[in-house]
């Protein structure tokens, strides 16, 4: 393929400078030898008046064409043509090639007749043929043609080269691309494409390099998501099959080992309904069933599903909101269940005698929630990653509330199905704050029902 788009180029270059080339000495060779033959033409007109003029003042001073003949050789020699001069009777009296002498002359030449004042005295007569400044003219008609052939030619091997020369440059940033793209086929996704420049060619490399990276990114989700997900199944299992075994045994009694079981079994439960949530809101696939809901009761329920378990770990949990807070157009369902994720991170990173706050406000057709926590934060090195899939910031804490890992993420998604986003931000002083945005029930008002 990139020999080929070598040979068009050369091909493309080629018939440009072709017809180039062509078009040049298609107009100037006419133009040329247009001009050479007015020149040519003018240059004829001024000899026969320069002749006229010697003839007349030479009869004017002698009073007759006697002794005209040397004077008619010269012009004969001077203009390269033949040159004869007869009276008014038709009778030559000078011959500048010395062969008419005498003789009547009815030969078709160019003929010019000389007068006076007493009446018509002779008649000039230039033959036909070239003189020496027409045969110049045709020479440099000549010259210039072979000139301009040359030229030409010269141009078009100059151009040639230089088309070999372009079309190298262009084709190889390609031809590197295309080996880069193979090797990440085959699975190199560290490789990198060489950015040439800032025009079309680096923003194709700069975009490959952008897949290249997505890709590998990609990738590495993918093989933490099978690492995560083994390493959250088998501590449960690991437990289920420990209980078990110390049934068999008789070491423990088995209303204590069934419980334990069953814990355990919720927790497997759990995993797997957030696991399989977050592949259809990642895939574009979960169905929402929007319609107009009322933020403020929405998130005051929220709150309250919460606030006996923050009661229980000594967090006080507290809801500021505005009167006149707009409705939304949501998912009732999901979104009480992304409030429920965040404020249930929240209440896992702060400890007895910290506050969780809830706050709202709208501008410009959204709604801002804001869950700020004076917990123990997230370390900067963590901050980007915590919305990604089984990321824990402490692994212990986050097992010993019954997290999965996956609340966030989930969240996430979620939010983002309903055209909002959610971001964090590191708290003033301690603590973390998550956002979340929502569009208001008027500016989704063509996809929502009334409820």
């Amino acid at each position: 393929m990139l020999q080929r788009l070598q040979v068009r180029l050369f091909a493309a270059f080629f018939l440009v400078i072709v017809v180039a080339v062509a078009t040049v000495m298609g107009f100037v060779l006419p133009a040329a030898e247009q001009e050479i033959e007015i020149y040519a033409h003018r240059t004829g007109r001024l000899q026969l008046a320069r002749m006229h003029h010697w003839l007349l003042g030479y009869h004017s001073a002698r009073g007759s064409w006697s002794g005209v003949q040397p004077f008619v050789e010269e012009m004969g020699v001077l203009y390269g043509q033949w040159v004869v001069l007869a009276r008014d009777d038709g009778t030559v009296v000078a011959d500048s090639r010395s062969l008419l002498f005498g003789q009547p002359f009815d030969e078709d030449w160019i003929s010019v007749p000389l007068g006076s004042e007493d009446g018509r005295i002779g008649t000039l007569y230039v033959s036909a043929e070239s003189g020496i400044d027409e045969a110049f003219a045709l020479a440099l008609r000549d010259s210039l043609s072979v000139y301009l052939v040359i030229g030409g030619g010269l141009a078009l091997a100059v151009a040639l080269l230089l088309t070999v020369v372009l079309s190298r440059a262009i084709s190889a940033p390609v031809r590197e691309l295309a080996g880069v793209a193979r090797r990440a086929g085959s699975g190199d996704l560290a490789v990198q494409a060489a950015v040439p420049d800032n025009g079309e060619l680096g923003e194709l490399a700069t975009a490959f390099n952008t897949m290249v990276h997505d890709l590998a990114r990609a990738a590495e989700l993918r093989r933490n998501l099978v690492a995560d997900t083994a390493h959250e199944l088998r501590t449960p299992l690991a437990n289920i099959n420990g209980y078990l075994e110390a049934m068999k045994d008789e070491l423990v009694e088995p209303a204590v080992a069934l419980e334990s079981v069953e814990e355990d079994v919720q927790l497997l439960s759990r995993l797997v309904d957030d696991l399989q949530e977050l592949a259809l809101a990642e895939a574009g696939s979960l169905r929402l069933h929007r319609q107009t809901e009322d933020m403020k009761a929405l998130l005051q329920r929220s709150v309250a599903g919460v606030k006996a378990r923050a009661l229980g770990h000594g967090v006080t949990l507290s809801l500021e909101l505005p009167e006149d807070l707009p409705a939304v157009c949501v998912d009732f369902q999901r979104i009480t269940q992304v409030f429920h994720n965040v404020l249930l991170n929240a209440l896992a990173h702060t400890q007895a005698g910290d506050s969780i706050e809830l706050t709202a406000a709208s501008s410009d057709n959204r709604v801002q929630i804001r869950v700020r926590d004076t917990g123990v934060g997230i370390p900067p090195e963590h901050r980007p990653n915590v919305f990604e899939r089984f990321y824990r910031v402490d692994r212990s804490r986050a097992r010993a509330t019954g997290g999965t890992g996956l609340g966030l993420t989930i969240a996430k998604q979620l939010i983002e199905s309903h055209g909002g986003r959610i971001w964090f931000e590191p708290g003033e002083s301690k603590g973390s704050v998550f956002v979340i945005e929502l569009p208001t029930a008027y500016e989704a008002n063509a996809r929502c029902s009334t409820g």
